[in-house]
């Protein structure tokens, strides 16, 4: 193996060699090096090469690894003034930008008045979004965002149902232009209904994901119903069809992760088994004329006779 090779086999991960060995041929030597350090910093990231790379065969091919990894890899794209919205482009024209943060503003102003209004009117369709955890800051911070996000939502699409089952009003199908907005205000709901719940981690939430797609539509659409079913008031959308944009969004992975689980599509990390707390040693009882006294047993350094020493218990 050549010198870069031995470098980078220091700082690699195993697994990445065991997937996508290092080339024979001098051809291949930048791609894989560029790959290996794709790797890491994935890493150095929180995410395990071994989960990156559950779904590829042994021995794989550059070009099949990268065009795998493009999918988790993706940067996330900044969000704008409300999470649905891209961010406001930067190399634009000084006279435009004035215009954007100007809009931004209004936004904002915009949705802290619906929020505001929210809170001191109590509309019905507020109760559904559960009770505002008071008792931690952080919390109630994050909860009073996700009614917030509700708010601009219902606002922009002109929901009037003021109902506490459906918050955010009828189901936006996948072909229209509000599903993506529709998806985001749903996360938001769940995340104010169960503040205390953690979410799935991104990577083991995409891989569920793609094993969820992949399924013939069948499985799909029994997978959705048992879904919803379990989920009740909190699955909002279609039980079926179009309901592969909805069960697959962050909100629903852990849901879907557990049904993919227990249908044996998936399998579950191992749990090590507890470990027993050392049995502290017994205490010792003294007899004292007049009293009892117990004591500690002597250390072990302490009741090894040392040379010339003669200890006596």
């Amino acid at each position: 193996m050549r010198q870069w090779g031995l470098r980078h086999e220091r700082v690699v991960p195993w697994s990445v060699a065991a997937v996508c060995p290092a080339p024979a041929d001098g051809g291949s030597h930048d791609a894989w090096r560029a790959l290996a350090w794709t790797l890491k910093a994935a890493e150095n990231a929180g995410r395990p090469a071994e989960t990156l790379l559950a779904a590829l065969p042994a021995r794989s091919d550059i070009a099949t690894v990268r065009a795998h990894l493009h999918r988790y890899l993706q940067p996330v794209a900044a969000a704008g003034v409300l999470p649905w919205l891209p961010a406001n482009p930067t190399a634009v024209p000084a006279d435009y930008a004035r215009h954007l943060d100007t809009t931004e503003t209004l936004v904002q102003q915009r949705q802290l008045d619906l929020t505001t209004t929210a809170f001191a009117e109590r509309p019905a369709w507020l109760a559904g979004l559960g009770t505002a955890p008071v008792t931690d800051a952080k919390q109630y911070t994050a909860w009073r965002q996700h009614v917030a996000v509700v708010a601009a939502f219902r606002d922009q699409h002109q929901i009037t149902i003021d109902d506490p089952a459906r918050p955010l009003g009828a189901y936006i199908p996948a072909e229209h232009a509000g599903h993506r907005a529709y998806l985001t205000a749903a996360n938001a709901v769940l995340a104010a209904r169960h503040p205390h719940t953690p979410g799935l981690d991104s990577t083991t939430a995409r891989l569920a994901a793609d094993l969820y797609l992949a399924l013939p539509d069948s499985r799909r659409d029994t997978i959705t119903d048992a879904v919803a079913q379990r989920l009740g008031a909190d699955w909002l959308g279609p039980h079926h069809g179009d309901a592969d944009t909805l069960i697959t969004a962050p909100m629903y992975a852990t849901a879907l992760h557990t049904e993919l689980i227990q249908r044996g599509h998936l399998h579950a990390a191992p749990i090590p088994e507890p470990t027993s707390p050392a049995t502290p040693p017994p205490l010792i009882a003294e007899t004292v004329p007049g009293r009892q006294m117990v004591c500690d047993p002597p250390m072990r350094e302490q009741a090894q006779p040392q040379r010339g020493i003669d200890i006596t218990w």
